[in-house]
């Protein structure tokens, strides 16, 4: 589909790496604030209502620490949510080797002491990921926010808000609402990004974002237009009669010749 109107990949996917990430320059400070508190082990909690951008805000400032050489660990959610299979995944991110089976306080003997190399090797690992822990799995990130070596955490942690983590091992940080003209903005620098500033027109985006609630929203409403418009090309390149080819049609002048010609032949000739 991408193909067919000519883009290098599909502008709409929730999935805002490279240059389809777009931000405002309010925005861009709050990503450098937020970086920086990472990079100084300070954890934090992203606050704000759903649709407003907190999760690929976190996957980009993932990306930006671990481009600048922090060691990051990236977790994506899904899969993740007993404490086993967490601790797990950040041990596999971060590099440990804990026997396979191993439960859950042998994942924590070999997750932490591959913490302590990463902290002596580098600086706090940073531990990101863009969902909102609850449970056993938020007692577990509570545990890690709490490790220190000389003093100093052994790991930053960066969440997507949730009431389940204790309140005084991380610092909120708040993500303004996307107003209508920051995600007309957004969806606007997306179809660009992907070769196609021109893919929605002033009608088609007031559209996308008449009463939508965020970015997510926004980004499907987009992203179910611009389908719609390739199904409906295809449709009428199928459904059109095929045009038919005219006989070939002498020229005045050559008729009369013709003619003429006919005439003159006997009987026996013809």
């Amino acid at each position: 589909m991408e193909r067919r109107l000519g883009l290098s990949r599909d502008p709409f996917s929730p999935l805002a790496d490279g240059e389809l990430y777009w931000e405002s320059a309010a925005r861009g400070e709050l990503r450098r604030q937020l970086a920086e508190q990472l990079r100084s082990g300070c954890s934090v909690r992203l606050e704000g209502t759903p649709g407003s951008g907190r999760r690929s805000l976190l996957a980009r400032v993932a990306d930006e620490l671990a481009a600048g050489g922090a060691p990051v660990a990236l977790l994506d959610g899904p899969g993740e949510e007993t404490p086993e299979a967490f601790l797990a995944g950040l041990a596999a991110a971060v590099g440990a080797n804990p026997p396979s089976g191993a439960g859950l306080l042998t994942l924590a003997e070999h997750l932490y002491c591959r913490l302590v190399d990463v902290f002596c090797a580098a600086r706090p690992a940073v531990v990101v990921l863009p969902w909102a822990p609850a449970g056993d799995v938020a007692e577990e990130i509570g545990i890690l926010t709490e490790l220190r070596l000389l003093g100093r955490p052994l790991v930053a942690v960066a969440v997507v808000g949730s009431p389940a983590l204790p309140t005084g091992e991380f610092a909120s940080v708040a993500v303004p609402e996307l107003s209508p003209d920051d995600l007309c903005d957004c969806l606007a620098h997306r179809c660009a990004a992907a070769g196609r500033a021109d893919l929605l027109s002033p009608a088609a985006l007031e559209a996308c974002l008449a009463g939508a609630p965020g970015l997510p929203t926004a980004l499907r409403r987009a992203r179910a237009l611009w389908r719609a418009r390739v199904f409906a090309s295809a449709l009428e390149a199928l459904e059109a009669p095929a045009t038919p080819t005219p006989p070939p049609v002498l020229d005045p002048a050559q008729v009369e010749e013709v003619r003429q010609l006919l005439q003159s032949l006997s009987p026996d000739a013809l």
